[in-house]
């Protein structure tokens, strides 16, 4: 058995959304990328005049595992850098994505989308402890959507968000976490671990019977 720790591939960022309307703001609208900045948002938030959601995007080049190993194991940890759930507790979730490395517009996820993706991993900011290095608890479907021949993208949304709870007036409830850091094995920086073994041998090859003369 191995266990490998992966970084997160410097491509990283987030996506706001923002409008005087809550279902507009959560649909998506407005939408901006940040992808170079040294930490991703996650949440809502209403300023009194309009309100803003956050989706965040990562990814790890997971390649190196062998292609015949099977994962049995994976865990997410970021360093929580500000603890904004002022107004409201909330749950980070982690979702697979599909984002591709380059983030863009058209990487938002509706909130009404939300529900229907499997979750693969959360962290819960009521039990977390506010800012600090922190480890997700992982869902059974995990180790899936680790990729072995390329980039594991994930996206992490709020569980107000998905369950279309609007933030109340002034209401902050969300949080950033480090991204698109260069420094391997520094706290600071996502990281992927994931355990994994060689699979069994394929069977034999089927024996044709001699032929009879």
């Amino acid at each position: 058995m191995t266990v490998s720790t992966f970084y997160d591939v410097a491509a990283g960022g987030f996506i706001q959304s923002t409008d005087a309307v809550y279902a507009t703001s959560r649909a998506g609208a407005a939408l901006t990328v940040d992808a170079a900045g040294s930490q991703a948002q996650v949440g809502q938030w209403h300023n009194g005049a309009a309100y803003f959601n956050w989706e965040a995007f990562i990814g790890w080049d997971t390649s190196a595992i062998p292609d015949t190993d099977v994962v049995s194991a994976a865990t997410l940890d970021i360093y929580v850098s500000t603890d904004g759930s002022t107004a409201a507790e909330f749950v980070y979730e982690v979702f697979a994505s599909a984002w591709g490395g380059a983030l863009d517009v058209g990487d938002w996820v509706p909130g009404a989308n939300l529900a229907a993706l499997t979750r693969i991993a959360y962290l819960d900011t009521a039990a977390s402890g506010g800012t600090g290095a922190k480890t997700f608890t992982s869902e059974a479907g995990f180790p899936a959507a680790v990729s072995k021949t390329g980039i594991t993208y994930v996206m992490i949304a709020s569980s107000r968000m998905r369950t279309n709870n609007a933030p109340a007036a002034s209401g902050s409830e969300f949080g950033f976490f480090y991204v698109n850091e260069i420094t391997p094995g520094s706290i600071f920086v996502p990281k992927l671990t994931v355990t994994h073994a060689a699979g069994p041998p394929p069977p034999p090859a089927a024996v044709r019977p001699s032929m009879m003369i």
